[in-house]
């Protein structure tokens, strides 16, 4: 009898600390990085997916477009830790890199993708216009 409580009580130890080893410490793991105004940032894999629910990618315009996303995301990341640059020179530089980006996703899409495509950035520019004048409060949408 007492060689059956020890294994119960051995058992729950173990469940107990198994338990304990798969939490993730402090919080931290699978948090996306923080993009400017301390928004998360999409990974590469759900801008993709977003764009291929969207604008209908197939498989060969995807392969083509993740690199892109990849080398565009980690360019903005070097720019968010450059402490060298002001808010506007980094603002600017990012939109640079945005706007090469969008110019080789677009060489891979077709027409009706590329309409869509445009669609959605004045959409996405439009709402970040919203959300800067509710900040600012009386300061103009940008054109």
């Amino acid at each position: 009898m007492k060689n059956i409580r020890s294994l119960l009580l051995l058992c729950t130890c173990l469940f107990a600390l198994g338990a304990f080893a798969f939490q993730s410490p402090s919080g931290q793991e699978g948090q996306r990085p923080r993009g400017p105004m301390g928004r998360q940032m999409p990974t590469v894999d759900e801008q993709l997916q977003g764009m291929t629910e969207q604008l209908g990618l197939t498989a060969a315009q995807q392969s083509q477009i993740k690199p892109i996303l990849e080398d565009t995301r980690q360019q903005m990341q070097a720019l968010m830790k450059d402490d060298s640059l002001s808010r506007e020179d980094r603002m600017g530089k990012m939109r640079s890199i945005r706007e090469a980006s969008d110019e080789k996703i677009k060489a891979v899409l077709t027409d009706e993708q590329k309409k869509k495509f445009e669609e959605r950035r004045k959409e996405m520019q439009e709402r970040r216009g919203k959300r800067d004048q509710e900040k600012g409060g009386d300061s103009a949408p940008p054109k």
